[in-house]
Parts: structure tokens; C-alpha cells; sequence
């Protein structure tokens, strides 16, 4: 019987965990600590969700309803340990064993082809497949600066809580989720704090109307590129824009899907109340307690907190087996095909933004999927990776807008619909599927290589009503320009630019009833055409961060 290795027990191990074994394969599953859950047993204690808790969980295990919308750290832990001890995968793991090699099979065919080696701290065992679930939040980034800070310098990786700092002044390096989380943590106990923000990045808040993001109900009714304008209208209104804080770079790109977005408004709001200042240059060396910023200034500070992400480090693979790009692996199949290996599969190195632990599954379903395709071709195997890249585009993104991803499993997934169609028509015969054979799923190959990064805006039409999503306030400033072709007018009412307004609740949403849109506010009137079925506002435009 064929037996298959999964590294690490965090959420994603877990979750191959739980697809293989419900399926009947003999899975192995190492862990290098003694306990499930990854990164949520040692993470930061100020650490919450950015995304919802009733998207944000495992198939058919919820969280608790009892748990707060946006749960803590501890939570989450408690959370995954229970999912583990429900499904009877704590028993199944072989904890306190480090993965120390995974070596490929020696075979004249496609490297991995023959299945892979792989050795522990207990031993050695060779396995037809492996899926590597390790995850890439635990090889902290620390940038390199000339010269020698006199005290503490702490990655958020070990950052705990404001326990750790010394003194009273510090320096905060790097502004995406965990930066401007260290930095709020600071600031509401009383710390004088500084953010280095080198870069501007759209800050969207985690709630609208009064309900996560995710559960936003009437966004579903628009395509992803409505939906980026939609919320960048709606932080406009409820925090304003970045020029509103003093030193806070203004983003250089029009859309989030383009560059970076940080969930949290609770560093603006501590900007606004002096405890937190932005430092908009970078650093450029260290003298004691001094820190030098490119631009020449120069200021003192007791501690330093780096917030400046992770490498995406796999240290039981020979390097050369690893082919990458800007850092990163390359992967085909929504980031789980390796390129150039066989019968190796990626498990959670891949960060679609909104919720994370869902994507674990999906990814290890098609995982299981392959695995079935390769017993199905023979000792050969079924050469997966070389066909993945024939077919489709390699990609080195960790972040990675959700809407995209989506349309790489689609195509993925009828791509393996067609390969599975050739296996029977001549199960003996490894032949691969041609180009001929897909002839079909051309279009969904050519989206597919169009989403591989951001398309340019198309002109502006004018538009038509349909819906109207009514607010009570926007700013005077230019309304974000439109994308795709989207047709969307911007109207304000008479007397509705009030400083001390504020959202509008639900109601005021329109679906095409008969609710009143009467009141003075604004209307975004979307185009009545719809390119293609709409997806769920958990499945587009929300942002995950490195940590959901």
C-alpha cells in the first residue's frame, strides 16, 4: 500500500492530516515540536484575526460561537487543538521529530517521479509522496544595518508582549499587520513609539456597518474589481485617506489588488492621538541607542521591534531542487506543484488574501486529487509537474489576491478533469495530454495566464443603475479611478459632507427592492452587466496578512 508524509502539525498539516485519512491512504505526520497548532502557540499576545471567525475555520468543525468575532491568539490555539483532538490527529502525529531531509528517489524518469526519502531525528523511510505543510512564518527576516544598536532588537516572531521592551522609546521597523499590531501594542501602554513606513499601503478597518468585512452581504453582488473600488470607498469614509496622517506615505498604486493592504485601524487612530509617530524614511545605520535614517536625521530609542516578515525557507530540500524567484518558490496548480517535482506538493506556502485555514483544505483536496493520479499511471507516475508546466504559468507570490487564486484552482482543477478523461481512455499508456486534448479549457488556460498578475484599467462608460449602496459621507477628494471597464458614478447628496456623520447601517443598502434611497448620502451605481458569476466577498478583495 502506498504511504504518504506530511511535515508539520500546524492548521495546513492538519489539515492534509484529515483529507488523506478520511480518504484511506497511510499518511505519516512529523512535527518538530511537541504539540499541534504551529505559529498560534507562540505567537504575540496582542495577535487577533483580521478575519471573520465564522469564515476562518475548518470544514465542518466552526469555531465557537462563544468566541468574539475576531478572536485572539489563544483562541485560535484552543481552537486548533480541539479540531486535532475531535478528529484523533494528535494521536496520529510524531511529535518532537524534525524532518531533517527529503531526498528524491534515484530514477532516470522526472525527479520525484519515484517518490522521496525522507529522514527524521528518529530515522529514515522512503514515502510515494509528501506534502509539506511547514508554512512560511517562522524563519524570521532581519534586515542587515551597519553599526551596533546598544539594546534589545526583537523580531515579532519572538516579540511576546510589552514585557519584552527596555526603556521607554521605541522603534518599530516595518508597517504590515504585525508591525502597526507591535506598534498599537506599544503605543496603549503608554510607550513612546516610532514606525519606520518607507511605503504607502491602503489601511482598510476590520469592521463596515458593524460586522466583520467578510459578512458584508451586498458586496457579493459585485465582481472583484467593484468590490477593491467599494472598500476603498468605504475606508475613504470611515478613516479617511493616508494623507489625512501626518507622515504616512500615500500608496503608489490605484488598487489593492496591486500592492499592499494592512487591516488595522488602530494605528491610525493612535497617529491621530500622538503616541505614535511615522518615520517615513529608512534606516540607514546604528550608533548606540542612536538610530541614522536615510534622509539624515538621527534619534534615540531603547528598543527595537522588526516586523519585517519571514524568508520562505525549506531546509530539508537541497537547494537546487528549489527553483525561485524574488525569494520564493516557484508553483504552478494555485501554489501547490513545486516546479520541476514530482509527487511533492505544497500545503499553506501559498497566502490568498481573507481566510486562511479554508485554503489548506482546498489545496490538499487537489493534492489528493494528484496522488490518486499518480497510483492510477504506474510506477512511473503521472508526470503532474511537467504538465502543470506546459499548461500554466509559474508563480513565486506569497500574497496573493484571493479572485486570482480562485481562477488558478479553477483552471487546475479541469485541468486534472482532463487529464484524468486521457487515463481512461488507455490507463496503461502513460502518454500526457496534448494541447489538442484541451482544445476546451483553452479559455480557462488563457485566463488563468491573464490573472497571473494585474491587469491595466480599460476605459470608463457610463453608467446605469441597478443597485445603490447609500452612505452618509466621503471626502472631497477625487473618487478612486475605476477598473475593467466597471461603470460606477459617485453621487453626493446636498448637506451630506458632515464632519460628525457617520456610516450608514444596512438598510440603507439597496438590492433592487423597494427600500428608500431618499436620504442624503452617497450612491455608487454599479454597471447592470455582469462579467461572470460573482464571488463572495471572502473569496476576492479582502486581505489576509501574514497571520489569519
Amino acid at each position: 500500500m502506498s504511504k504518504y508524509c506530511v511535515i508539520g502539525a500546524g492548521a495546513a498539516g492538519l489539515s492534509a492530516l484529515d483529507v488523506l485519512t478520511s480518504r484511506g491512504h497511510q499518511v505519516d505526520c512529523f512535527e518538530k515540536s511537541d504539540r499541534v497548532g504551529g505559529h498560534w502557540n507562540t505567537d504575540y499576545d496582542a495577535l487577533h484575526l483580521i478575519t471573520s471567525r465564522d469564515m476562518t475555520n475548518f470544514e465542518e468543525f466552526q469555531m465557537p460561537s462563544s468566541y468574539p468575532h475576531f478572536p485572539r491568539r489563544d483562541q485560535i490555539r484552543d481552537y486548533i487543538h480541539s479540531y486535532a483532538a475531535e478528529r484523533g490527529h494528535d494521536a496520529r502525529v510524531h511529535f518532537s521529530t524534525e524532518v531533517v531531509s527529503v531526498t528524491p528517489v534515484e530514477t532516470d524518469g522526472p525527479v520525484g517521479s519515484a517518490g522521496w526519502m525522507v529522514t527524521t531525528s528518529a530515522g529514515a523511510d522512503a514515502y510515494d509522496g509528501v506534502l509539506v505543510a511547514s508554512g512560511h512564518l517562522w524563519d524570521a527576516k532581519i534586515p542587515t544595518v551597519p553599526g551596533t544598536f546598544a539594546g534589545p532588537q526583537i523580531h515579532s516572531s519572538a516579540y511576546q508582549n510589552t514585557d519584552d521592551i527596555h526603556g521607554r522609546r521605541v522603534l518599530v521597523i516595518g508597517a504590515g499587520n504585525s508591525g502597526c499590531d507591535l506598534a498599537v501594542d506599544a503605543a496603549q501602554h503608554r510607550f513612546e513609539v516610532d514606525i519606520v513606513v518607507r511605503h504607502g499601503a491602503y489601511f482598510q478597518p476590520k469592521m463596515y456597518f458593524g460586522r466583520p468585512r467578510q459578512q458584508v452581504s451586498f458586496m457579493s453582488e459585485f465582481s472583484p474589481a467593484d468590490q477593491d473600488l467599494i472598500a476603498r470607498l468605504l475606508a475613504r469614509v470611515s478613516i479617511g485617506q493616508n494623507s489625512d496622517y501626518p507622515g504616512l506615505p500615500v500608496p503608489t498604486h490605484d488598487r489593492l489588488a496591486e500592492g499592499p493592504v494592512v487591516v488595522n485601524d488602530l494605528l491610525l487612530y493612535w497617529i491621530h492621538h500622538g503616541r505614535v509617530t511615522v518615520i517615513g524614511h529608512g534606516v540607514s545605520r546604528f550608533d548606540g541607542n542612536t538610530v541614522h535614517f536615510t534622509d539624515g536625521t538621527a534619534k534615540d530609542y531603547d528598543t527595537i521591534l522588526y516586523a519585517t516578515g519571514f524568508h520562505s525557507t525549506l531546509p530539508f530540500l537541497e537547494e537546487s531542487l528549489v527553483p525561485r524567484r524574488n525569494g520564493h518558490p516557484l508553483r504552478y496548480a494555485g501554489g501547490i506543484v513545486p516546479k520541476g517535482l514530482e509527487k511533492l506538493y505544497y500545503v499553506g506556502l501559498s497566502a490568498p488574501r481573507g481566510p486562511q485555514i479554508p485554503i489548506y483544505g482546498v489545496q490538499t483536496k487537489i493534492a489528493e486529487r494528484m496522488i490518486r493520479l499518480h497510483e492510477q499511471a504506474g510506477p512511473g507516475g503521472a508526470n503532474l509537474a511537467g504538465y502543470f508546466g506546459r499548461l500554466q504559468e509559474a508563480d513565486d507570490r506569497v500574497d496573493i489576491p484571493r479572485d486570482i487564486w480562485n481562477a488558478q484552482i479553477a483552471d487546475t482543477e479541469r485541468l486534472l478533469d482532463a487529464y484524468m478523461a486521457s487515463l481512461q481512455g488507455d490507463r496503461v499508456s502513460t502518454r500526457q495530454p496534448t494541447r489538442g486534448d484541451h482544445r476546451q479549457l483553452s479559455q480557462t488556460s488563457t485566463l488563468h495566464r491573464q490573472h497571473a498578475r494585474p491587469r491595466p484599467p480599460m476605459p470608463i462608460r457610463k453608467a446605469r443603475a441597478s443597485r445603490q449602496l447609500k452612505c452618509s459621507e466621503i471626502t472631497r477628494s477625487p473618487v478612486p479611478r475605476l477598473e475593467h471597464g466597471c461603470s460606477v458614478s459617485v453621487v453626493v447628496a446636498a448637506g451630506s459632507l458632515r464632519p460628525d456623520s457617520s456610516l450608514c447601517s444596512p438598510a440603507y443598502v439597496s438590492g433592487g427592492d423597494s427600500r428608500s434611497s431618499q436620504s442624503p448620502g452617497v450612491r455608487l451605481i454599479p454597471h447592470r452587466r455582469r462579467r461572470q458569476p460573482m464571488r463572495s466577498a471572502r473569496d476576492t478583495m479582502i486581505p489576509s496578512g501574514p497571520r489569519t
